[in-house]
């Protein structure tokens, strides 16, 4: 748990930094947040990099996002090497691929960002992002401040807009991942320090 809240510390503070985000929102009500979300991303089309620490429910918002402007998002579904968790279905919630084979997609230049996180690759792979832009629509992604960093440093994906979800406070982001119970106390504490 210590080592999440730590991550989550770290995170935080990336969220300040000149230039890496382009807007900050504190998810301390969902409803309130989501308007206040509706209004940032109202009538853009380019991609939506949508970051924060684990279970601060940028899932959540995404979900709302999608759900109520179905016209205009398209959710970009990333690649991970992870075992999925119960209810998540593969092309859905994420491309479950082995390590090899997402190893070798990142060596062939497959991916516009790709990290190693928590002994895992994540990454989001040209193809997800155009498979939603072929659809005409805004292609909203799901990253952590790794994955947005590395869009940044590759030049960006043209005219996105990046959004960081903070919690209230980090207490509050603990009691949110204990809720879950979805994790052994080892990787809670890991999410927390990431």
């Amino acid at each position: 748990m210590a080592l999440r809240l730590a991550n989550a510390r770290t995170e935080l503070a990336a969220a300040k930094e000149p230039g890496l985000f382009d807007h900050v929102v504190v998810n301390d009500e969902l409803t309130a947040t989501f308007c206040h979300l509706r209004e940032l991303l109202t009538g853009m089309a380019p991609p939506v990099l949508i970051c924060g620490p684990s279970g601060v429910g940028k899932g959540t918002l995404i979900g709302k996002l999608l759900q109520d402007f179905q016209d205009d998002f398209g959710f970009c579904v990333s690649h991970t090497t992870r075992a999925p968790r119960p209810g998540e279905v593969d092309g859905v919630h994420y491309h479950f691929a082995s390590k090899a084979a997402m190893a070798e997609a990142i060596e062939r230049g497959e991916f516009v960002e790709h990290a190693l996180v928590h002994g895992n690759y994540y990454g989001t792979s040209k193809a997800a992002v155009e498979n939603v832009t072929r659809l005409g629509k805004s292609c909203i992604l799901d990253l952590d401040v790794q994955g947005a960093r590395a869009i940044k440093a590759a030049g960006g994906l043209d005219g996105a807009t990046f959004i960081f979800v903070a919690p209230p406070s980090l207490d509050e982001l603990e009691a949110r991942l204990r809720g879950r119970k979805t994790e052994s106390e080892e990787k809670m504490a890991l999410r927390l320090a990431n």
